[in-house]
């Protein structure tokens, strides 16, 4: 058996607020690159590991957009004789409950003929898909005895040793419940590469989106995993644009400047919630205080909307 794995993939009309105009189009770019690396590679399936689409609204999420994902995951890929695999993930369903994905993009996206949804085990591959779930101790209710051999799931797993401060799933908890030989996962956005845990392999290349402005994301080039039953795990690079092409990192700066400028004001009046002075003399302090333009614009900006709140 030979797969592409996919991470989060996060298709969204409107670019997330620190990334340029083209971000759509950026993906599906990605999204071709892999199909067309899929059939050179001559792979049995692509298998996306969740979050397809990143806004849970399906009034937020076109048309369009879900038809040129269409376009390439399914008319494209059949062209090439490749099915696309796709394990729904926790941005694919509202309120993370299976039963709105009808309702979703993803369950638009799988009416054409040649994208699925992977829950539970395939047909006739050996894999399973695991969703993401509302409670990560249900999970040895949804696992099952089965000879597959890789699980893929939009989980919140990590290695040994890290210690998220939110809701996750240890490697080891999750090997002792799942036992299939290996596990690849999506969520995580940073790359993991490949690890081990109580004799279970994991992979996880990362989201092949870059929708978040910090230093790991500027520095993290986009990849997929193939998997080969023979021969393990390759990590294949996807072509990306340099960051300074997709990130408003002037504008971004900017906004921080601005946000640290109010704070340092804010500080200097003495009172986060400005108690016990009215909105007439926290303007004219405002305006005394030597502020940036944009500062003060903001200043002058919040305080008219809390005088007609």
């Amino acid at each position: 058996m030979r797969l592409l794995l996919v991470g989060d993939v996060h298709l969204a009309d409107r670019a997330p607020s620190i990334r340029k105009d083209g971000y759509a189009e950026q993906i599906l770019d990605k999204l071709r690159f892999v199909v067309n690396e899929a059939s050179r590679l001559e792979v049995d399936a692509i298998v996306q590991a969740g979050d397809m689409f990143h806004v849970k609204s399906p009034s937020r999420t076109s048309h369009a957009l879900v038809l040129s994902t269409a376009k390439v995951l399914g008319d494209m890929a059949a062209d090439f004789h490749i099915p696309v695999l796709v394990v729904p993930g926790n941005h694919d369903m509202q309120h993370d409950r299976l039963e709105s994905l009808a309702a979703q993009p993803l369950g638009t996206l799988t009416m054409h003929p040649n994208v699925e949804m992977l829950i539970g085990p395939h047909p006739s591959l050996p894999l399973t898909g695991i969703p993401w779930l509302q409670d990560w101790g249900d999970l040895g209710v949804w696992f099952k005895p089965t000879k597959a051999l890789l699980t893929v799931t939009h989980a919140p797993i990590f290695p040994t040793g890290e210690h998220p401060p939110y809701d996750y799933i240890s490697a080891e908890a999750w090997a002792s419940v799942v036992k299939t030989p290996a596990t690849m996962f999506g969520h995580i956005h940073e790359t993991n590469g490949v690890f081990h845990a109580e004799g279970h392999t994991f992979v996880n290349q990362g989201a092949l989106s870059r929708g978040s402005l910090h230093e790991a994301t500027l520095k993290r080039k986009p990849a997929v995993t193939l998997y080969d039953d023979q021969a393990g795990f390759t990590r294949i690079e996807v072509p990306y644009l340099p960051a300074s092409e997709v990130f408003s990192l002037k504008e971004h700066v900017a906004e921080e400047e601005i946000k640290m400028d109010v704070e340092a004001f804010i500080s200097s009046v003495g009172s986060t919630s400005l108690s016990g002075l009215s909105v007439e003399e926290v303007a004219a302090h405002a305006r005394e205080a030597d502020l940036p333009p944009d500062a003060l614009k903001v200043v002058l900006e919040s305080l008219e909307e809390a005088q007609h709140a």
